[in-house]
């Protein structure tokens, strides 16, 4: 016979089966998030700023980890194209900046950084006056000057306090002033004169511009774009003579977490790529400000990266998708041409660098790998295996 709802041992009973039963609902959960993980599914949102515990920006502290020791991923990238020479920043302790001879495909030098100088996750290039700056992923960040041949350590710089994860930056057209954003709540605009290594001045964001990831500036030099890893994204408008925040277009719906940008020698559109499923490459009329959009196809998935032929014909995105894939871009028009699948093993494309015929693609892998596409035809040509613990 049931017993009576006030029975104590029935209420007992009845505990113990929802304990039973939550129990098997939370085993079942994890073991079928274990099962996606393990199958190749793409990182989460936050797994490629180093720390991979999705804390907020600004109470993230400087700290060494085996994820750290073990993770040998290029976060950061430039290329002179006149040497054609890359430098790729990692996220080692310590972090290294990696120097590649493309014409010969080898690296040709290395450079250890300081112990909590790690990771590097954003580099600007200044050709001209023969160096490079990275910025490292610390609270507060730190500007890093590099000399580039001979490769050598020539400054740095820490920025002031709350202006910590700088992910993006820009230089203006005089080769000198760079733009620093950061990945804070508020996000932060950093400006600094790479040649004297000084702080000039910072712009705190409103409520909701946050977590900045990409930067563009026009080839005229009047305007800077900066875009948003949020839902929807957000292009943040900065005019550059007075350093004022000018505008800030809210993009439509599913144009979320923007994390690469371009801009075309023009100055026409700026071409920035979500981190979504499918990716999607948003094009913003500099003239205007008004925007429309690319929906890319089934698995060209998670855009991370993005460069520009020298022709300016085409835009190519990389995403954060196993194995790896490079999307094909025409500017004009705004059509999807191609999409390159990269071999298995080769996943995750963190970099992306354009040379005059080639692009060269670095993997979130361990080891990390350059793979050299040749742009036409559209095809994967070789890898460069770089094992950073024998360097």
């Amino acid at each position: 016979m049931a017993k009576p709802d006030g029975d104590p041992s029935f209420l007992t009973d009845r505990r113990l089966a929802m304990v039973f039963l939550f129990s098997v609902v939370l085993f079942l959960t994890i073991l079928i998030l274990g099962d996606r993980r393990s199958a190749g599914t793409p990182p989460s949102r936050h797994d490629d700023m180093g720390t991979g515990q999705g804390m907020p920006a600004s109470t993230r502290q400087p700290e060494v980890s085996d994820r750290f020791l073990a993770d040998n991923t290029f976060k950061s990238a430039v290329i002179d194209p006149v040497t054609n020479t890359a430098y790729y920043g990692s996220d080692t302790v310590p972090a290294r900046i990696v120097q590649v001879d493309l014409n010969d495909f080898r690296i040709s030098s290395t450079l250890d950084l300081e112990l909590l100088e790690t990771p590097v996750m954003t580099g600007t290039i200044h050709i001209e006056h023969g160096y490079a700056c990275f910025g490292t992923l610390t609270d507060p960040s730190r500007i890093i000057k590099i000399q580039l041949d001979p490769l050598r350590r020539l400054d740095s710089l820490e920025l002031e306090r709350e202006e910590a994860d700088v992910h993006c930056a820009a230089v203006a057209p005089d080769g000198i002033t760079a733009y620093f954003g950061t990945w804070t709540d508020p996000g932060r605009v950093v400006k600094v004169d790479t040649q004297t290594m000084k702080w000039v001045d910072a712009v705190e964001l409103d409520r909701g511009e946050m977590e900045l990831k990409c930067a563009v500036i026009d080839p005229s030099g009047q305007y800077a774009y900066f875009g948003t890893d949020t839902k929807p994204g957000k292009i943040v408008q900065f005019k550059l003579e007075d350093f004022t925040k000018t505008r800030t277009i809210t993009l439509g719906n599913h144009d979320d977490y923007l994390r690469c940008a371009i801009v075309d020698s023009k100055g026409l559109y700026a071409y920035f790529g979500t981190w979504t499923i499918p990716g999607r490459i948003i094009r913003l009329n500099l003239a205007d400000l008004s925007f429309d959009r690319l929906i890319l196809g089934y698995g060209d998935d998670f855009l991370m990266t993005a460069g520009l032929d020298d022709r300016e014909e085409y835009g190519y995105f990389g995403t954060m998708t196993a194995p790896g894939k490079i999307v094909k871009i025409r500017l004009d028009g705004l059509m999807r041409m191609d999409t390159l699948t990269l071999i298995p093993g080769e996943d995750f494309v963190m970099t992306l660098l354009a040379g005059s015929d080639q692009l060269y693609a670095s993997t979130r892998t361990t080891p990390v790998r350059i793979i050299k596409i040749r742009q036409e035809p559209f095809l994967r040509d070789s890898a460069l295996i770089i094992d950073q613990t024998d360097e």
